[in-house]
């Protein structure tokens, strides 16, 4: 028997340490709390307990009529619409299941049944109502056009899918001999034309469908998830294959289109590290043997060359990459601008911006040390005469290119027109990335910078880049990148809101009591806009690659510095610029 002096200290004891163990509960971490609670309430070591995972929590799928209503806004009018939009909203609704449902499938067999099911219906509701393949085909492209949301792409490669008839994946196999294939007019398309297995189908939607495959943006086969790594890995190179299949059959027909997707697709094997012939992916009717990279680039230059002779300007640009960049092939500066001039002749958007960047690269590249110097020791280089001709040329196609369409092209070509007051070290080479990537940092520059400061900044622009500076064509500029979705335009457009450069046009501007007034809510209505961007999955998305590639190169992240090369640093600085608009419009609703 335990003596009551003994037991009271070990009464007294075991308070002290219960008392001083529950003080510190509050400050650790939840399971150290409950290991010290299990220490104080027994003795005993509890054996085999299993470990209790965390459980994981699910956000809600939004409703099928609030996604059916973001992958076709009101913003796209019935006008556009090849479908009448009741129809439309039924297809997309039935493809939103399709891909939800694939989850729920207990066998790979059960998963493709209930996507071959879905596939059925959507082709008979069409059919039966005299809509042509054709028409989803534009239905799906007006989708994926319309917004750079990465959540639509698994929508749209089972659209494309539907609107092709059949499944592109289960096209056979066919050897191409290359070496006869020559280039084909440049009025084939592939549109129009029934797939091989069915008499409702469009040839059109397996290339943007092999397209999707080729961008790594396609979903995986269904059922996917249901094999084991090893299986899995296998159906994600089928469908690779498959793509290729699809590239074939339209080449074998004519179709310009499918010999630049065989380049494209031979290209991306080869950066893959594979032999294309191992993938069924080298058109030639010899695909037994393995063939080396010199084989496959001069492929790959083949197949855009006829390409681009048949109308696919891309092609042209893509070609010029290969020269420009020199990873695969020697580096041939003067032989890549002779490519992209071809693609801008054919009325590449692409071409005339990568030609404008290698214009004005040159211009900016410091002077070779041969000619550092010249008799009074005054550096030289390009001549002025060269200089400007440089500048003004790669302004004419960054103009051009936003006139077919580039939002990025308008954006370099507003920068060009846009007035910004010298940094303190901007005093050498600015490079290439700054003069075409730069946004205006809400919280930098006055208002009405002094007479001298504006009188020398103009200067120096036009020593800079040969052209007088004008807020009016810089808005203008900004206006068309801002409509395409480019969020550096936004933050510039805003910024030239704010800061009084230019006045909105009147329409949209009724409500506004003062120009001023209009100036702001412009200004908000942008920032609002780089906003929704920053939060939304493109932003997210930029912000883990950035993450990634800053950890990568152990260099700072995105948000330090004028260039602005994030959506998560635009964000910020749009928060910022929406916190003067506020102060601002407050002051004018006092009167102040």
């Amino acid at each position: 028997m335990v003596p009551r002096s003994i037991l009271a200290r070990r009464l007294r004891w075991t308070g002290a340490i219960k008392s001083a163990t529950q003080s510190a509960l509050p400050l650790l971490p939840a399971t150290a709390r409950f290991a010290a609670r299990a220490f104080i309430t027994t003795s005993v070591p509890r054996l085999a307990t299993p470990v209790q995972r965390a459980t994981t929590i699910q956000a809600p799928l939004p409703s099928l009529s609030s996604s059916v209503a973001r992958l076709l806004p009101k913003s796209i009018s019935d006008d556009q619409l090849p479908i009448p939009r009741q129809l439309c909203e039924d297809i997309i609704g039935k493809v939103l299941e399709q891909v939800r449902s694939a989850a729920d499938a207990k066998t790979v067999e059960e998963a493709k049944a209930g996507w071959a099911t879905v596939d059925e219906r959507i082709r008979q509701s069409l059919a039966s109502e005299q809509h042509p393949a054709t028409s989803l085909t534009e239905l799906t492209t007006l989708l994926v056009t319309s917004s750079g949301d990465p959540r639509r792409h698994p929508v749209a490669f089972n659209m494309y899918r539907i609107a092709f008839g059949s499944d592109p994946a289960l096209l056979p196999a066919l050897e191409l001999d290359s070496a006869n294939l020559s280039s084909p007019a440049p009025s084939a398309s592939a549109s129009g034309e029934n797939s091989p297995t069915s008499q409702w189908g469009d040839w059109q939607s397996s290339y943007h469908w092999a397209n999707i495959v080729l961008q790594g943006r396609a979903p995986p086969p269904p059922g996917t998830y249901l094999l084991v790594p090893g299986e899995q890995r296998a159906a994600q190179a089928s469908q690779s294959s498959a793509a290729y299949r699809v590239f074939a059959h339209l080449a074998s027909r004519g179709h310009p289109q499918g010999i630049f997707g065989i380049g494209r697709h031979l290209l991306s094997t080869l950066e893959r590290g594979n032999d294309p012939t191992t993938l069924g992916a080298m058109p030639s009717s010899a695909v037994s043997q393995p063939r080396t990279r010199q084989e496959t680039l001069q492929e790959v230059e083949k197949m855009y060359r006829l390409a681009g002779e048949a109308g696919v300007e891309d092609a042209w640009f893509e070609l010029a990459a290969l020269y420009a960049e020199g990873k695969w092939v020697r580096k041939d500066d003067e032989r890549a601008r002779s490519l992209l001039r071809e693609g801008v002749n054919r009325g590449s958007s692409r071409a005339c911006r990568a030609l404008a960047h290698l214009m004005t690269k040159e211009v900016q590249a410091p002077p070779a040390p041969s000619s550092l110097t010249l008799g009074g020791g005054q550096p030289t280089g390009l001549g002025a005469e060269r200089r400007e001709t440089l500048l003004t040329e790669s302004l004419r196609l960054l103009e051009r290119g936003a006139e077919l369409g580039s939002p990025d092209c308008a954006f370099s070509a507003g920068m060009r027109y846009l007035l910004q007051p010298p940094a303190p070290e901007e005093q050498g080479t600015e490079p290439l990335n700054a003069s075409l990537d730069m946004s205006l940092d809400p919280s930098s520059s006055s208002r009405s910078p002094p007479v001298d400061a504006a009188v020398r900044a103009r200067q120096e622009h036009i020593k800079k880049w040969a052209v007088e500076p004008s807020n009016d064509m810089a808005a203008k500029w900004f206006g068309i990148a801002a409509e395409g979705g480019n969020a550096l335009a936004m933050m510039n457009l805003a910024r030239m809101y704010l800061e009084d450069r230019v006045v909105p046009a009147a329409a949209g501007t009724e409500t506004a009591s003062s120009p001023r007034q209009a100036q702001l809510a412009h200004a908000s209505d942008l920032y609002a806009k780089i906003l929704a961007k920053a939060m939304g999955p493109e932003g997210q998305r930029s912000k883990a690659l950035a993450e990634v590639q800053a950890k990568m190169a152990g260099a700072k992240g995105p948000g330090s510095g004028v260039t602005g090369q994030g959506l998560d640093d635009l964000g910020a600085r749009a928060q910022e610029g929406l916190r003067l608009v506020t102060e601002e419009m407050s002051m004018l609703s006092r009167g102040g």
